[in-house]
């Protein structure tokens, strides 16, 4: 997208030392990158946005979302109003890893919530239970066990989700967790 150049190799390709590759990508850095934490149009709009860093991401900081996340607030301390950050554990690039799984699914539910009855998210459970992950089949070989069943509270960042249960309680289970 960059390069306009189908066949640009990313990996082999790009060279941080040429000065020309280096200005296109800051040319078009505003076409494909998020550079403003001015909303002002989108909030005017009635938009409503929810985003989600996957905190054991790999492949994009996710404090790169919270950062974002404090520049908006920022630039509009009424941005509580319409949006919203999470941070989830244990969740890899977009999906995979040891988190909740659903964390998608959860927060488009809470977004789709916002935008058409009004009702802001605050804690949001997700779960890490479900279907077993998808592993290639060996022949021969023994399908994983199912996940165990668990749960999350994720809280709107900067809130962060603390124990509130006793000793011993079973962490994996969200009504043990509050949001300050």
């Amino acid at each position: 997208m960059y390069f306009d150049n189908l066949e640009f190799d990313l990996i082999n390709d790009l060279d941080y030392g040429d000065k020309k590759t280096l200005e296109l990508l800051t040319e078009r850095h505003p076409e494909w990158g998020v550079t403003t934490p001015d909303l002002s149009g989108y909030k005017k709009a009635g938009g409503k946005l929810i985003m989600w860093a996957a905190m054991s991401e790999n492949a994009v900081p996710p404090a790169s979302h919270l950062e974002y996340h404090d520049a908006i607030k920022r630039k509009d301390s009424g941005a509580d109003d319409f949006v919203r950050t999470y941070a989830v554990p244990g969740v890899l690039h977009c999906l995979g890893g040891p988190g909740p799984q659903d964390a998608p699914e959860r927060l488009l539910d809470a977004v789709i919530a916002w935008a058409e009855e009004g009702r802001r998210p605050e804690a949001v459970v997700v779960s890490g239970s479900g279907a077993a992950p998808v592993i290639a089949a060996v022949q021969g070989s023994t399908p994983p066990p199912p996940p165990i069943a668990r749960t999350v509270l994720i809280c709107p960042y900067p809130q962060q989700a603390v124990l509130n249960a006793r000793q011993g309680a079973f962490p994996y289970d969200a009504a043990n967790w509050v949001c300050k």
